[in-house]
Order: structure tokens, then sequence, then C-alpha cells
């Protein structure tokens, strides 16, 4: 795909080609993210979506001192992995650790998701994204 890739090192995206001029949009996504910290753009594909996140969420980590996040969904086609996906773009153990949940819970979590899935273990679930991507 043209454009940019989304980063998950909190660094600014380098795009490859050059980025037509989405004011309108990227405004309304900054307004769009003052009032809500989860924001989703849909659309047909090639439109420019990923181009318009990145772009948006450089302009705007500044604003979020714990980050931004990119969370992929086209590859998804069951929307009960939507949370899978957010956990894996946030850190989910990450998470755990810095809001003293305790590691167990985390992993409670996950084993429910897991037993939803049908999968007995992280690897699994591993070899069960990678095949969908």
């Amino acid at each position: 795909m043209d454009g940019s890739a989304p980063r998950r090192d909190g660094q600014e995206s380098a795009e490859s080609t050059s980025f037509v001029d989405r004011r309108t949009e990227l405004a309304f996504g900054r307004r769009m993210l003052a009032g809500s910290r989860l924001v989703t753009l849909t659309g047909p594909g090639g439109v420019g979506k990923t181009r318009l996140a990145t772009r948006l969420a450089d302009r705007v980590r500044r604003t979020f001192p714990d980050g931004v996040r990119f969370v992929h969904l086209s590859g998804l086609d069951d929307p009960a992995l939507v949370p899978l996906a957010a956990a894996d773009a946030l850190g989910l153990h990450q998470i755990a650790d810095r809001l003293v949940i305790a590691r167990r819970t985390a992993e409670g979590h996950v084993e429910r998701i897991l037993g939803k899935l049908g999968l007995n273990n992280r690897s699994q679930l591993a070899a069960w994204v990678t095949a969908r991507r």
C-alpha cells in the first residue's frame, strides 16, 4: 500500500507519497478527539483512512501524554476480534502493570478470550492472528 505506515514507537510516521490537502478532515478529527478518546475511521478501501489517521495522530500526539495508538482492523472478519486487536495495540499487560491491576487478573481476561475463540494458549492465538493478516 502506498502512503504511510502506522508506527508503534511513538515517532512520527514516514510518508512515501504526498498527503493531499485534508484540512477539513483533520480539523474534524481533532474535534472528535477533543470529545472522545476513541475515534474510528470507516470507508471504502483506498480513500486514505490510514493516511488520515496517521497524520491526525502525529498532529495530536502532544495532547495525549500517554500516547496515541493505531488499531488496524482491516484484516478482521469477526467483530468479536476487535477487543483483541485493541488490547494488542495497547499492550494489555503493560496497562495492567501501570494501573496496578494484578497480572493474574489480566491473564484471567486473556484466558476467557482464548476460551471464546476455542484456543488453548497464546501461541495458538499468535498463529491464529498471523494466519488472518
